[in-house]
């Protein structure tokens, strides 16, 4: 039995026209999939680390020591009046997707935060203390103050000398 020469050639285009759909879906796919994941890769640009330190009460905590750690390079900063603290990492000194460490220290008071790098320039990592700082006030100390204000004030006219 012989096949005519119009059908040997209509199969090779339709298998031809198969393979060029099928690679291209896969290239599709297999681009939509590398978007969507963070491999750890060299960074292209500089990295600010930056963000605000605060209480749990919304407190800006000033004049506290920031230590950032990516790969195992570490940039220190001081918070400014507002809580805020900025660090600069060079492309050679971090990688997408390291994890990010950053240590607080104000006085005895130390806490910690952590994160993962995105491919972003500037990366916002705010930072907020558990609790809330005695230097920064609070309103337990408020009232400690007023009742011992409260206290003196009675004293005071309770014995003062009579004429």
């Amino acid at each position: 039995m012989t096949v005519p020469s119009s059908c040997v050639l209509l199969s090779a285009r339709r298998a031809k026209l198969l393979l060029i759909s099928s690679t291209s879906v896969s290239l599709l796919i297999a681009v939509a999939l590398s978007g969507s994941t963070y491999s750890s890769a060299d960074a292209t640009h500089t990295k600010w680390i930056r963000g605000y330190v605060k209480d749990n009460v919304g407190n800006e905590i000033s004049g506290a020591s920031v230590a950032v750690t990516i790969d195992s390079t570490t940039h220190t900063d001081l918070t400014d009046g507002n809580g805020f603290y900025n660090t600069v990492f060079l492309s050679t000194e971090w990688t997408v997707g390291s994890s990010v460490s950053i240590v607080v220290t104000k006085g005895s008071d130390q806490t910690t935060s952590s994160n993962v790098t995105d491919d972003t320039t500037i990366q916002w990592n705010n930072v907020t203390y558990p609790y809330e700082i005695p230097e920064q006030g609070s309103s337990f100390g408020l009232l400690l103050v007023g009742a011992f204000v409260g206290a003196i004030a009675v004293a005071m006219l309770t014995f003062r000398p009579r004429k």
